[in-house]
């Protein structure tokens, strides 16, 4: 695993990301409630591509893959920890995850940096 720029600000390759991790199969239970929601709003159909920023552990990109049979998804993360797991969680190969962290601009602004795993 490869910490991610940045992400280390804000805990997600470190504790937080653990604590994720440690607490997944809950969390995406949780979230997952309005997941249907979520995808029912975004209209994904068969060949679309998909981005699911802060994808985690990926429950909500799998889910959007189903709908988008034949097309392209992409999940992004802050955590470097949380895309290691969503791809081995994912199992398909050729996935390709990206991970990304904000890094501070001459404006003081946050910037994104991102990088395919």
């Amino acid at each position: 695993m490869t910490p991610v720029d940045g992400a280390e600000d804000f805990g997600w390759d470190g504790e937080a990301g653990l604590r994720w991790l440690r607490d997944m199969d809950r969390m995406e239970r949780m979230l997952g409630a309005f997941t249907p929601y979520l995808l029912d709003a975004a209209r994904i159909k068969p060949g679309d591509r998909v981005a699911d920023i802060g994808c985690g552990g990926g429950e909500t990109t799998r889910r959007a893959a189903r709908r988008a049979a034949r097309g392209r998804l992409l999940g992004v993360d802050v955590s470097q920890q949380l895309i290691d797991r969503a791809r081995e969680l994912t199992g398909v190969s050729g996935t390709t995850c990206g991970s990304s962290a904000p890094t501070p601009s001459a404006t003081g602004s946050g910037r994104a940096r991102s990088r395919s795993c």
